[in-house]
C-alpha cells in the first residue's frame, strides 16, 4: 500500500513539470502567432513545419433553443466514465 504513495508523489511531480512545459509551449505559440500576424499571414512553412493560425467554423446544436421548446430533456443522454485523480 505504501508503494501507491511513492507513485502518487512521482505522478504529481510529473504533473507539475507538465504544467511548466505547457506555459513554455504557450509562450512559443504566442510568439509564432505574433510572427504570422506581423506578416499578415495565416500560415507559414519553415524547417519542414507548416504553422497555421486560421479561423475554423463548427456547427453545434443550440441547446438553449431546444430547452425553450421543451425538446432538450427528451433527447438528453446520460453517460458515465471513470475519473482518475491524485490530489
Amino acid at each position: 500500500m505504501n508503494n501507491i504513495g511513492n507513485l502518487a508523489f512521482k505522478y504529481k511531480s510529473l504533473q507539475t513539470q507538465i504544467k511548466a512545459l505547457e506555459f513554455k509551449a504557450a509562450d512559443l505559440k504566442s510568439e509564432m502567432i505574433a510572427i504570422l500576424d506581423a506578416a499578415n499571414a495565416d500560415k507559414m512553412q519553415a524547417n519542414g513545419f507548416e504553422v497555421r493560425h486560421q479561423v475554423v467554423e463548427t456547427k453545434k446544436l443550440d441547446t438553449a433553443k431546444l430547452k425553450a421548446v421543451g425538446l432538450y430533456d427528451q433527447y438528453l443522454k446520460t453517460s458515465s466514465h471513470l475519473r482518475f485523480q491524485v490530489t
